[in-house]
Parts: structure tokens; sequence; C-alpha cells
């Protein structure tokens, strides 16, 4: 006899419901996110998510405790809302499938306060290559560092499955049904709303750390066009685009400069340009916030945007890579001393000599010293000043208001 026929459907959909009950109680930003996912029986082996749906194989479902159901309901509504789905797409599919993994495991770990979780007796991996948690990186950065590690074996199909399946073994979830998923963008777009809507309606203090720091700005909005500012300030970005400042463009007429219009021929593309974020003693939390809303709404504004990012008070961190808002999840925004704009230049000169940004852009409130315009060594710089209505004495001054 079928094993799944002599299976109480009605229990299993049982089970699904208690482990979602007790996710929207225990944990009700997650369990938020998860109504927004429909559950459904099918002979997928484990469990698999296509963005709309999470599918349990119904013996696999039938094995599962209570809290390993949670595991991978939160594991599938993490890949919709990381876009992982979305994201996979045009990659080596079994390396995407464990950087996905690992990223979602560490951060569900994270949150559940272990060190280690198993799912029907399946270890959930949740270390890099680098045997960092995975919660670190993007998927997109754990992937690149398994295909360094494995770049002997990828034209070898058989080989790097062995040797994946002996260092991570079996997933807790299937993703073969992602490369069926259609609409992407939509899916994409719709996910976001998703986030947007249980930032909106859970209390601060429920909401994971990660989403607190980056997306719970998501209900504030940009005061600044930042595809007008930096097509004027970035005259070397310019090649796809026909400037013409005749008439101008009047939108931006409060302030004491006028940008130009212009046509937009091909593309729109930032790309080399170093963001400087100040994090010191004098920045307040609703003033950070704006500066992070601005710095997401520069990357939202443009189909391609590749930049680097530092944090600064008297002393400069290490840029990291951003270009898209995913990458600044792994951001964190430290400092809280004095303010120097003294060190900006002194890093560049010392590390970046050889291989200087486009352009700077430091969001500031402007309050510390300003350097000779010569340590700039001829980088144009926009000055973005946080509720500060003076005019910095070189460069290009932005003047950004906190939304109340």
């Amino acid at each position: 006899m079928n094993v799944e026929s002599t299976i109480d459907k009605k229990m299993l959909v049982g089970k699904l419901s208690d482990a979602r009950t007790s996710l929207l109680l225990k944990m009700p930003f997650y369990g938020t996110l998860l109504m927004n996912l429909r559950f459904g029986l099918a002979k997928c082996g484990t469990a698999s998510t296509d963005m709309k749906r999470i599918l349990w194989d119904p013996e696999f479902l039938n094995r599962l405790q209570t809290t390993e159901i949670e595991f991978v309901m939160l594991h599938e509504v993490m890949h919709c809302v990381l876009n992982h789905v979305v994201r996979g797409k045009g990659k080596i599919g079994i390396l995407y499938n464990i950087a996905a993994d690992i990223v979602v495991n560490s951060i569900i770990l994270e949150t559940i306060g272990a060190s280690e979780f198993k799912v029907d007796g399946v270890e959930a991996m949740h270390l890099t290559p680098n045997d960092e948690e995975g919660r670190k990186y993007s998927a997109d950065e754990v992937y690149n560092q398994l295909c360094n590690k494995y770049k002997n074996e990828i034209d070898d199909v058989e080989k790097l499955m062995n040797s994946l399946n002996k260092e991570y073994g079996l997933g807790i979830d299937k993703h073969s049904i992602w490369n069926k998923t259609s609409c992407l963008q939509e899916m994409k777009d719709e996910w976001e709303r998703n986030l947007s809507e249980a930032i909106k309606r859970c209390s601060n203090n429920s909401i994971p750390a990660m989403f607190r720091e980056i997306y719970e700005q998501d209900v504030k909005e940009s005061s600044v066009d930042w595809r007008e500012v930096l097509f004027e300030f970035v005259q070397v970005i310019a090649d796809s685009f026909e400037y013409s400042f005749t008439p101008p463009d009047r939108r931006f007429s409060d302030e004491n400069y006028i940008f130009p219009a212009f046509n937009e021929m091909e593309g729109e593309k930032v790309e080399n340009i170093w963001t400087l974020v100040d994090t010191s003693g004098s920045i307040n939390e609703e003033e950070l916030a704006t500066i992070m809303v601005e710095v997401k709404a520069a990357i939202e504004q443009f189909s391609y945007f590749k930049a680097k990012l530092s944090c600064f008070d008297t002393r400069v961190t290490e840029p990291i890579d951003y270009e898209n808002v995913e990458d600044l999840k792994k951001v964190k925004l430290s400092g809280g001393g004095g303010t120097s704009f003294k060190c900006i230049f002194e890093y560049m000169k010392e590390h970046m000599d050889g291989t200087l940004p486009t352009a700077i852009i430091i969001l500031t409130d402007g309050y510390a010293h300003f350097p000779e315009e010569g340590a700039s060594l001829n980088v144009p710089v926009l000055w973005g000043l946080i509720n500060n209505d003076t005019e910095a004495p070189w460069g290009k001054t932005l003047h950004i208001k906190t939304k109340k």
C-alpha cells in the first residue's frame, strides 16, 4: 500500500495551521509574511516555494515536529523576502541553491537563538566556504565563494555533485520549482510590498534587526531625485545621456542651483562612486534613518548602480561594494565619536591613490572643519547636508531635510 495514501491529509493541514499560528504568536513579523503564502500538498520530496505557495510532500510533513515545520516555514519565507527565486536565474543552480540555503539558515538560527538545527534528521547548512556565518553575506557573495572553491570541478557535473554532496549533504527543501516560476519582476515587486506591509503592521521590537536597519525606512520617502542630482554632478557618467541646459529643470527651484534638463538615450549607469555616511555622535537616529533612505533611493532610481560605501566619524571604515538594497544589509553602522572630514581624504590618498573614485558623496550634518579643496585630489565631492542650510566651502552642496 502506498504510504502517502494512509496519511490523514486533514491532520497534515492541522499541523501546518498550528505551526503558522505558533509563529504568528512567537514571531509576528515572520508570521505576517507567512500569511502571503498558501500551502499545498504535492509529491516534491521535502518542501518548496514558488513565491506564491509552499508545497509540502505529505510523507515529509508527516515526519516533522512542530518546531521543524516552523523552521521550514521560516526558510521558505526568507527565500521569498530575499528574492532568491529571482536572483538565482542565470547562475549555476546547484551552487546558488546551496548559497541561498546557507544564508537563510544562518539568519534563522540567529533569530531562534540556536547554533544548529536539524529538519527530518538533516543538518541545516549555515556556514560559508570560509567557515563564517552565512548571514554576514548575500547569497550572491556565498555563491561566488562556492564558484571559487569548486572552480576546477564546475565543468564536470558528476564530480561537482559528488563534492557538494560530500561537503554539504542534502538540503531541507527543493529548489527545482524555481526554474518554472514566471512573472519574476512582478513577484519581486509583490514581496517588496509584502515586506513593507509587515513592517508597518508589526511593532518595532518584533522586527528583526536586519530588517529594522534597512527595510523599516520603506515607510518613508526619499526627498531627493538622485537621477537629477547625479546627472548634473558627475559629468563623467553622462556618456549615455544627452544634456541640454535650456530649458532648465526647475523642480529644484527652491534650492540655490538649477539642474539641467536631460534626454535619456539609453540605459542609466552609475558606478565607481564612494558614498560616506556620517555615523558620528552628532547624528541622531532620525537623521541616520534619513541618510539610509537616501542611499537606498539612489540605488533604486537607477537600472545599474555600483558603488562603495563607508561609515565615518574620526575614522573611515573599509569601503564595501553595494549595488542593490540587499547589499545594504551587511552594512554595520558603527561610529559615535567626533566628526572629521579630513580622515576621508587621508584614507582616499592612502588606500585609493591608484584607483580613485569617480566621485564622492558625503552624507553628513556638516558640523566639522572642512579641509582645503586640494585634499580631494580633484575628485568631485557632493556634500549632502542633513538639516543644515549652510553651503560647503567647496564642492557641490545638496540640502536634505529630515521628514517628520
